[in-house]
């Protein structure tokens, strides 16, 4: 016996078919393949890649074997690529130049430079760090930046002051153990005092520095025995 169906239930049938079809929907699961390219979340130096709390850069090594960011080999591609300075692997990683420079990425040939290295290869310092023994250390501020009258060491955090200088931030002038006036000393006397006093080393220390006025009001240069030059207080002008 040969059953027919009717053309309008045949065409029902089709329809719920393709509904079913469509609606569930899977693929068909590999069980040699140990590939596992569908994890959410990979563990890197800062956390975990996709958490909204890193607030750096997500530190995976990317590409490096042996992690799941490894690349699959396509046809004709090169999913490794070499970054400048590369060195490796090193524990299977890839670094720039040495492992505490930076590391490479293998999936686009760039280097990604630690805490205070820059450059194509991290090769060189930051700003805010100081190379030492091949490596970057931060710096060390100077107190007051030395007042501007010596040199900074950003290892030690030390002043190193200039000539007649003195004190942790070099803000003391040795010549004011002369006088408080004193501008310029040698380590026995003082040798020029501000504008309107003249030295004179026959004085006791603290006061050797004499003011011109003793000649005249109006006197602003003058030495141990005379006024040399003069000048109107008023109109500011030398006579």
């Amino acid at each position: 016996m040969q059953l027919s169906l009717p053309l309008s239930l045949l065409l029902l049938l089709l329809l719920l078919l393709n509904l079913f079809q469509s609606s569930s929907p899977y693929r068909i699961h590999d069980s040699t393949n140990s590939s596992k390219p569908f994890l959410p979340y990979e563990t890197g130096f800062v956390g975990k890649t996709g958490d909204p709390a890193n607030y750096q850069r997500e530190r995976v090594n990317e590409g490096g074997p042996h992690t799941q960011a490894y690349p699959h080999q396509m046809e004709g591609v090169n999913p490794r690529q070499n970054c400048p300075g590369m060195i490796g692997p090193v524990g299977d990683q890839y670094y720039c130049l040495s492992k505490h420079y930076g590391y490479c990425d293998r999936r686009s040939g760039t280097c990604f430079c630690n805490v205070g290295y820059q450059g194509t290869s991290c090769e060189d310092c930051t700003p805010t760090h100081i190379r030492e023994g091949g490596l970057c250390y931060p710096k060390k501020l100077c107190p007051n930046d030395c007042s501007w009258q010596g040199e900074c060491d950003y290892l030690t955090g030390a002043c190193s002051c200039s000539k007649y200088r003195s004190g942790l931030d070099c803000s003391e002038l040795e010549c004011q153990n002369f006088d408080f006036l004193c501008t310029a000393c040698n380590s026995d006397s003082c040798l020029e005092c501000a504008g309107g006093y003249n030295v004179d080393p026959a004085q006791a220390m603290g006061s050797q520095c004499r003011p011109c006025s003793r000649y005249d009001p109006r006197c602003r240069q003058c030495n141990n025995e005379q006024c040399t030059s003069c000048m109107d207080l008023l109109l500011t002008s030398v006579r």
